[in-house]
């Protein structure tokens, strides 16, 4: 179910930064910059979050039972 979900968080997420920056006028450079860091740390940090749980989730499923 995650696999089928991933790319429509992907397409909610790419529209509301279009949708955010598609009427603004202007910004510096810098603002551009500072956004697009912080749009990779949080996808970075997502991406760790998934990971961590999906093996977490594998671990409890191969422990063996009592």
């Amino acid at each position: 179910m995650t696999k089928l979900l991933m790319p429509a968080v992907l397409v909610l997420l790419f529209s509301l930064i279009v949708s955010a920056t598609a009427f603004v006028d202007a910004p510096e450079p810098k603002a551009y910059l500072f956004f697009a860091l912080a749009v990779l740390v949080l996808l970075g940090l997502g991406l760790y979050v998934f990971r961590q749980i999906q093996n977490s989730i594998r671990f409890h499923m191969n422990k063996p039972a009592e």
